[in-house]
């Protein structure tokens, strides 16, 4: 049951190097999370390739950050990825999935704040096979999920620079008081989780 939860920071084109990946090994740090012991030859591979995936250990569990400037084009990305066995603690263990909520959106928040990013999605891979941000919304600063054909503007879980929250004003003011989760930060963006269900 479930699939996998992805969260999509969208970068502006970048080269991958070792400060880069350094300091996102330091922000997990400061999360309390461990990097694995075979970080130094991950972070050298990826450097080369420009495309790699960093593993962590959390009290919660495992999680990875795949840094690419491919899958993103023509973007740079890093996907924090969480395995399906930690989100489907929604239907075995509410108690454990509020702590992995609150570890996401913290994460999702300090990623933010940290790498300045075009926008922030999150939810299954199953969802970003059909619906991925193009390249004109990210640039627009206009996410349109009505073309796929689902109910929500947005994904399970989203930070919004002021860009969008300018462009898309209308359709965050109708449907703010019907979110689960809706925070306005410091920068004039937004946190909206739209409801307390599991991403995958």
């Amino acid at each position: 049951m479930g699939s996998s939860f992805f969260m999509n920071f969208y970068l502006e084109k970048r080269e991958i190097d070792e400060k880069f990946l350094l300091d996102l090994i330091n922000l997990c740090g400061s999360l309390d999370c461990e990097a694995y012991e075979s970080i130094n030859s991950e972070i050298k591979e990826t450097i080369a390739d420009q495309h790699g995936t960093l593993h962590f250990k959390h009290n919660l569990g495992h999680f990875s950050l795949f840094v690419n400037t491919t899958d993103f084009r023509p973007f740079s990305g890093v996907t924090f990825c969480l395995d399906r066995v930690y989100t489907n603690t929604y239907y075995d263990d509410k108690e454990k999935f509020d702590k992995i909520v609150e570890f996401i959106i913290k994460f999702g928040k300090r990623m933010y704040f940290s790498l300045n990013p075009l926008c922030v999605v999150g939810a299954s891979d199953l969802v970003f096979d059909e619906c991925s941000p193009t390249e004109k919304e990210i640039r627009s600063g206009k996410l349109r999920y009505e073309k796929y054909n689902r109910s929500e503007y947005f994904f399970w879980i989203n930070l919004l620079p002021p860009k969008f929250v300018q462009n898309m004003r209308d359709v965050i003011e109708g449907n703010k008081k019907n979110f689960w989760k809706f925070e306005e930060l410091e920068d004039g963006g937004v946190l909206i989780i739209p409801s307390y269900t599991s991403p995958t």
